[in-house]
């Protein structure tokens, strides 16, 4: 099986550490390539920078499976996930997601790309906080998602209509519930690196964010195959 691993990324000083430790951390756990590109916009355009990884990857290297994943995650057993995206065409990369503190991040991205994570390696900082902040339930493989590129070509890829970030990975899952077929949520968690705002201080300050969650909305309340291929065939969802 050949896996392709897409990051669409945009090198920022506050998450370039987090993503050369994971990049490293794919290749010496999986042996699978890594391909990132950014956005030509002026402005970070997440949506964009996946297509444009996945072409690049699809091109490179000829995968049976593209694994997107965002550039400051840990994940735990990428092999299995990349099998069940093999059979079933598509796979989210873990169902439940907990956010590393500033200080666990720290000591994790001090140490070998390949030690293995475990949550009882977290406690609490020295001020009592608990390292893992909190578990946010998987959305559709917001994060992370495996899928056949037959697969990603049909749900469409990535809505270039969202601007920035902001709902265009999760609808990516949300065409695969319809189009693909439900799948088992797998059993597996991730970790986020703590990292402070990186464009808007909060969801209020992102001038397209109720844009992008207009969208989001009309992928999760689809639930036709006709309709979500009407949707994923509108004019101007790629370029």
């Amino acid at each position: 099986m050949k896996v392709a691993v897409c990051i669409p990324w945009r090198e920022t000083p506050e998450r370039v550490r987090a993503y050369r430790w994971a990049v490293e951390r794919w290749r010496r756990i999986t042996g699978w390539p890594v391909v990132s590109e950014d956005s030509p916009t002026s402005y970070w355009s997440k949506a964009v920078a996946g297509n444009r990884t996945v072409d690049r990857a699809l091109v490179q290297h000829a995968p049976d499976v593209l694994f997107v994943v965002d550039a400051d995650l840990v994940l735990l057993d990428p092999q299995s996930i990349a099998e069940r995206a093999l059979r079933d065409g598509w796979a989210v990369g873990h169902d439940r997601l907990l956010r590393l503190s500033e200080s666990a991040s720290d000591r994790l991205l001090a140490s070998a790309p390949d030690v293995e994570v475990r949550e009882e390696h977290f406690g609490r900082d020295r001020a009592g906080r608990k390292e893992v902040k909190r578990t946010v339930p998987a959305l559709l493989g917001d994060t992370a998602l495996a899928i056949t590129p037959d697969a990603w070509e049909y749900v469409g890829g990535f809505d270039e209509r969202f601007k920035e970030w902001g709902g265009q990975q999760v609808s990516v899952g949300h065409a695969a519930r319809v189009l693909l077929g439900e799948i088992e949520q797998p059993n597996i968690a991730a970790y986020h690196f703590w990292h402070g705002p990186i464009t808007y201080k909060s969801r209020s300050d992102h001038p397209y964010y109720k844009a992008n969650a207009s969208l989001a909305r009309r992928y999760s309340s689809t639930r036709t195959v006709e309709g979500m291929l009407r949707l994923v065939s509108e004019e101007g969802r790629r370029g």
